[in-house]
């Protein structure tokens, strides 16, 4: 596929196919060493422990029963409580191999698909004669069209969206080893698919354009940037706001900071100590601009988003 700026020779896609099927085998090869050789092993010696801990936990209930010793129903709840922490160990990891071999194979898999299915994709169009003049998709005469793609990669989101709650059900199964009914993967993985084509046909479009007739923001404050700047400008400051708003999160529970929210919700509760907390220590944005916000060393609680 080239146009007369950017020639990317199929050849070049075709590597993108061999790097997918390199991550699929990679994939597979790890679910069979960690997802089954070994997760095998462990679940047979997760079956052992239970056996052991069932035995210690007749024979001390046995115990209790012909109102043996103190020593010995002591020893025998040693070896019970022992035994089950063996369990506990053994079923940790037998689930710690498993749940590996899994993860590893759907991220691969994944990575087969958006980099092998958008090569094969890609490998399959005609190369264009440079003589026929520049590409729709970048030369001096033609501008850059705006592109479908990303209304067929929504509708592959909104698909997966639909089917994830029985998509993750199963994964659920799947990883616990209990039976799993394959059919809840179908919606989510069609969306899947469906987002991989939407991706692979407009990574097809792009590539090739090199930036001439790129179009021109006009609107403050981005006046007289390349479009796709502006864009990109604009998304890494929704993922600076979305990723605070994650992190600060995480923070406050971790920390278990104590913000205004939290004493209005122990107040409304009566006071009870299972609910919220008593005193601010941690102040919010929003206690800086909705009126009666949470004060806390002269700070907040001042603010009011309507005169803003």
């Amino acid at each position: 596929m080239s146009s007369k700026e950017a020639h990317v020779e199929n050849s070049l896609w075709m590597r993108a196919v061999l790097m997918g099927g390199t991550f699929l085998v990679i994939g597979v090869l790890a679910f069979a060493t960690m997802g089954v050789g070994m997760a095998n092993m462990k679940h047979h010696e997760y079956e052992e422990a239970i056996h052991h801990y069932d035995d210690a936990k007749h024979d001390y209930e046995q115990a209790k029963a012909n109102n043996a010793s103190a020593d010995e129903i002591s020893q025998l709840k040693a070896v019970k409580e022992e035994a089950h922490h063996h369990e506990v160990d053994a079923h940790l990891s037998y689930l710690t191999w498993r749940t590996a071999g899994i993860t590893i194979l759907l991220i691969c898999v994944t990575y087969a698909s958006f980099i092998g299915l958008g090569g094969f994709l890609n490998s399959i169009q005609p190369d264009e004669d440079d003589s026929h003049g520049a590409s729709s998709y970048g030369g001096d005469d033609h501008e850059h069209h705006g592109s479908g793609s990303p209304i067929i990669f929504a509708l592959g989101i909104m698909l997966f969206l639909m089917g994830f709650p029985a998509f993750q059900e199963t994964l659920s199964d799947m990883l616990s080893g209990d039976e799993a009914a394959l059919g809840g993967l179908g919606l989510s993985m069609f969306g899947l698919f469906v987002i991989v084509a939407g991706v692979a046909n407009w990574w097809r479009e792009d590539l090739p354009f090199i930036g001439n007739g790129e179009q021109i923001a006009t609107s403050a404050p981005f006046e007289g940037q390349h479009i796709r700047k502006a864009g990109l400008w604009v998304f890494i400051m929704s993922e600076i706001m979305v990723f605070a708003t994650f992190f600060s999160s995480y923070l406050r529970m971790r920390t278990e900071w104590c913000t205004g929210w939290q004493v209005e919700a122990w107040e409304v509760s009566g006071k009870n100590p299972d609910v919220g907390c008593t005193q601010v220590d941690m102040l919010t944005a929003s206690d800086f601009l909705r009126p009666g916000g949470a004060e806390l060393g002269g700070l907040g609680g001042q603010g009011d988003f309507m005169t803003l």
